[in-house]
């Protein structure tokens, strides 16, 4: 049975995170890493080296909590069946 990583740290929005040091922090694979860079969080490149700003690693989980929500809260909206009557 394949271990889960663990989250173990907090992102500080003010320092940059290489691709490891945020796949650490957050719990996360690199399967899942890459899904996070496909949906659009943003990298900078230095060289061959790959960095993650803090503030927009926030803000992408934010967004992504916001959209995750919208969606809960629309699956559960819709036309719902009259009440039957006992009478």
């Amino acid at each position: 049975m394949k271990r889960t990583k663990e989250a173990t740290g907090v992102i500080n929005a003010n320092e940059l995170y290489t691709l490891q040091t945020v796949m650490d922090i957050l719990g996360l694979g690199y399967k899942a890493y890459t899904v996070m860079r496909r949906q659009g969080l943003p990298i900078i490149r230095q060289g061959t080296r790959k960095y993650v700003s803090g503030r927009q690693l926030i803000e992408f989980m934010e967004g992504k909590a916001h959209v995750e929500k919208q969606g809960q809260r629309d699956s559960h909206e819709g036309p719902t069946a009259p009440a039957a009557s006992m009478e």
